[in-house]
């Protein structure tokens, strides 16, 4: 027996119950925070902080340790400089008060350095061990206690040892409303220990929701820059249109004369991509269909490649790298880069990630406050970006992580997944399989036509009977113009492109088993999995070249000839060159109860197009 087991965390961080997560936690130059981890050599940290107004040309510490004047562990600043110590202090830069930064700073033997936001400032090669005999605070100094406090705000702060992470902390408020710095590693929460001073403040708090919505008069700065080697993928729906029908609206752009960016047109059917960062790039226009959500890759480094729900619709050569005087902005362009909203779109973002040289350097999701103020959360930086604009976005319902735990045959772990989408588990209940009777089916939207013919896979659990049998099938005639993979009557499995190929392969019906065909440009590969056994049956094609019909691949049915298959199917994957485009799990819909497949790439719900009722069996 098969029983699953949900534990719901809270926040993007994934913190236990009862704590609830913050932007950052600040000092007033009074308060700090003890890590117990030992200022010496083989420590190196990353943190994301501010300085405050206050610590600017004064002696302060972010993360510190010191015997004296010659013992140093320490990163702060100093008249107005950046400050590392390791035995010896060294100053480099100018900070800038309110200002954020992501600092990386090494007391590794042989390998010393102090970087900010990327840029190296400090380094050396001293071999020579370092031990303070104290433990390193943060927001202070310690040197036999806590001194020269700083002002600062601190959004996260990671730590190793000798290369082994000992502190993840997240900043957040406890069950009791206290705040803490909470540390995933340990599971501990870490707290201000003076009872003499006012606790820390706090930033808003981290409540993450299905999505934000744009109205078409609000936008938000994703404080990327549209060089040629940024990337991003995007979930996002369409719900509005706020120009006319024939003018762009937009999802996101960095600029109109340097273009980085898409929009759509009409009512959301008609998606339009811009150029590469392209002086006087043009846009170029892709019919889509109705609105649903869509999962958008656009890749401009190597490749310059842009997908939608996984179907490339263009491919560019690389163009001059240029950069607009602005960022890139979400919901609208940034008009010549000017802080101007030019073509606002209306739809919802449910996630966005954005990439530099094929590196992710964003990763935002939808999130609330305690005011229900809606605002896209960066979880590299653990730093909210709020809307820009008259009005505030509309947010979509509460999410929370859900760890999930599949225990087996009485308590043994059979695998352990993190789901960052509760929407599943919310609205729908996941089931072993659905069956089909034989007059049931689903459309699963892929069609196959002269341009992605070829390179297909799929991989399915299935288990039929000797009374029926069960295809996912694109065919106009049997044999004919053909692309199936099943079970005939008879119990014989088929496969083809533009032939009728079989074998008898599948002997025993009673035992599901999983096919993984692949159909490159000259060959079938299907590979059969039933426990142990494994089998590989390769064949070059029959006969001529395979004329598409146009026709979407069904499952439980031959679209075609409009014929239905009795059968179970336990879970189905489609891919298209090597892209999973459907990723199939059988459910049944809470609010309503109907059975089908929910599709993890899409996030879409896909029902019977048949006549009478899948059977749905729970799990267990």
């Amino acid at each position: 027996m098969v029983r699953l087991l949900k534990t719901v965390l809270n926040g993007p961080s994934g913190l236990p119950d009862g704590y609830t997560e913050v932007e950052y936690l600040k000092a007033s130059g009074a308060q700090y925070i003890d890590t117990d981890i030992d200022g010496k050599s083989g420590v190196r940290a990353e943190i994301g902080f501010e300085w405050g107004t206050e610590d600017i040309g004064n002696d302060r510490y972010v993360l510190a340790a010191a015997d004296g004047y010659y013992g140093r562990c320490y990163f702060g600043t100093y008249q107005s400089k950046w400050m590392y110590g390791y035995s010896s202090y060294y100053q480099a830069g100018t900070p800038v008060a309110d200002t954020y930064y992501k600092a990386e700073v090494s007391w590794e033997l042989g390998n010393q350095y102090m970087k900010i936001n990327g840029e190296t400032l400090y380094t050396g090669e001293n071999t020579s061990t370092l031990d303070v005999r104290w433990k390193l605070f943060l927001f202070a100094r310690n040197q036999g206690g806590a001194s020269w406090f700083s002002y600062a705000k601190i959004y996260y702060c990671k730590m190793w040892e000798n290369g082994v992470l000992v502190r993840d902390y997240i900043p957040c408020l406890d069950p009791n409303n206290k705040p803490c710095m909470y540390d995933k590693i340990s599971g501990t929460p870490f707290y201000n220990p003076r009872t003499d001073v006012a606790d820390f403040t706090y930033g808003r708090k981290i409540i993450p929701v299905e999505y934000v919505e744009s109205d078409g008069t609000n936008w938000i700065d994703t404080g990327v820059k549209p060089y040629q080697d940024v990337g991003c993928r995007i979930g996002y729906k369409v719900t509005g249109r706020y120009q006319s029908q024939a003018d762009s609206n937009i999802i996101m752009c960095g600029n109109d004369s340097w273009r980085w960016g898409f929009g759509y047109r009409i009512n959301g059917d008609t998606l339009q991509i811009s150029g590469l960062c392209i002086s006087g790039a043009t846009w170029i226009n892709y019919y889509v269909g109705t609105p649903v959500f869509s999962d958008v890759e656009y890749n401009y480094y190597n490749d310059y490649r842009f997908f939608w729900n996984g179907v490339l619709l263009r491919e560019d050569i690389p163009h001059e790298t240029q950069a607009s005087n602005g960022n890139i902005w979400l919901f609208t362009s940034n008009n010549g880069g000017n802080d101007t909203s030019w073509r606002p779109g209306i739809l919802r973002c449910y996630f966005l990630k954005m990439t530099k040289a094929g590196v992710l350097i964003k990763d935002f999701i939808p999130c609330r406050d305690e005011n229900n103020i809606g605002y896209m959360f960066d979880k590299l930086a653990h730093r909210c970006h709020l809307k820009g604009g008259s009005s505030e976005l509309n947010i979509g319902s509460d999410k929370k992580l859900v760890t999930t735990r599949f225990i087996k045959d009485g308590g043994s772990d059979k695998k352990t997944r993190l789901l960052n989408n509760n929407w599943l588990f919310d609205n729908y209940e996941i089931g072993e399989y659905i069956e089909s009777s034989g007059t049931q089916y689903i459309d699963t939207g892929v069609n196959v036509n002269d341009d992605n013919k070829y390179n297909w896979r799929f991989k399915v659990k299935r288990y039929t009977s000797s009374t029926g049998g069960w295809r996912l099938d694109g065919s106009a005639t049997m044999g004919i113009d053909a692309i199936y993979v099943g079970i005939r009557d008879s119990g014989i499995f088929v496969y083809g492109i533009g032939n009728d190929s079989n074998t008898n392969v599948a002997a025993s019906l009673n035992v599901p088993y999983i096919y993984d065909l692949n159909i490159p440009s000259n060959y079938y590969k299907i590979t059969q999995e039933n426990g142990t056994d494994v089998v590989n049956i390769t064949e070059l094609l029959k006969g001529t070249d395979f004329n598409s019909t146009g026709l979407n691949l069904w499952l439980f049915g031959y679209s075609g000839e409009g014929r239905k298959y009795a059968g179970r199917i336990y879970f189905a994957s489609i891919y298209n060159n090597g892209v999973l485009v459907r990723n199939f799990l059988p459910v049944k819909r809470k609010s309503d109860n109907a059975i089908g497949m929910i599709d993890l790439v899409t996030k879409q719900f896909y029902g019977n197009s048949g006549t009478g009722s899948f059977v749905f069996q729970p799990k267990g």
